[in-house]
């Protein structure tokens, strides 16, 4: 089993700060009216190694181990999917994932597409 993510093109996240909280912006219409709708862990037992992923969508969550070429990156990274109301409501099936990962002591945030 691979990862829908593994192949995949990188896009900047970008956020809109306000007084109290920074919203995250759609990466189509820049809007900030997202919705996620599911979510990925995925957790290694060493940098490069095998590991764990958990998937929950839907009111269902699933686990399995899995080998390392089914996570991307080096180290654990968390995937968050979401549309957008604005450009592309329901019933649309168009998504955008964010991926927010560990790399060399660093958080990253940025959005993939498989």
């Amino acid at each position: 089993m691979k990862s829908p993510y593994l192949a995949e093109s990188h896009r900047e996240a970008e956020l809109e700060q306000n007084e109290d909280y920074a919203a995250l912006k759609c990466p189509e219409c820049g809007d900030t009216m997202l919705h996620h709708v599911q979510a990925e862990a995925c957790w290694r037992d060493y940098e490069d190694g095998p590991g764990t992923v958990t998937h929950s969508q839907n009111g269902m969550v699933n686990s399995a181990r899995v080998d390392e070429e089914y996570i991307p990156g080096r180290r654990d990274c968390l995937h968050l999917t979401f549309y957008c109301e604005t450009c592309h409501p329901p019933p649309s099936d168009e998504t955008f994932t964010l991926r927010i990962e560990q790399h060399k002591g660093e958080t990253r945030l940025y959005w993939v597409k498989p």
